[in-house]
C-alpha cells in the first residue's frame, strides 16, 4: 500500500533551445523591490490600494508629515 507522501522519480524532457530560452527569460525578469513600510498593515503596495486603510492611516499619523 502506497503512501500519498511517497516520493517517486520522474523525468523531464526539453531541448537545449527551450532550456536556453527559459534561462534568458529568467535573467531578463525584473522583480519588484520590497517596499519599505512603517508597519506590516501598510504593506499593500500603493499602486494597487484603493485608498489608505485605517491601519495605514494610523501609521501615517505616527510618522507625522514627511514633506
Amino acid at each position: 500500500m502506497s503512501s500519498t507522501t511517497e516520493i517517486r522519480p520522474f523525468t523531464v524532457e526539453f531541448t537545449d533551445a527551450e532550456r536556453d530560452d527559459l534561462r534568458r527569460r529568467i535573467e531578463a525578469t525584473r522583480f519588484p523591490e520590497r517596499e519599505a513600510v512603517a508597519c506590516a498593515s501598510c504593506a499593500k503596495p500603493a499602486r494597487t490600494a484603493a485608498g489608505p486603510t485605517v491601519a495605514c492611516a494610523r501609521c501615517t499619523q505616527q510618522l507625522g508629515p514627511l514633506g
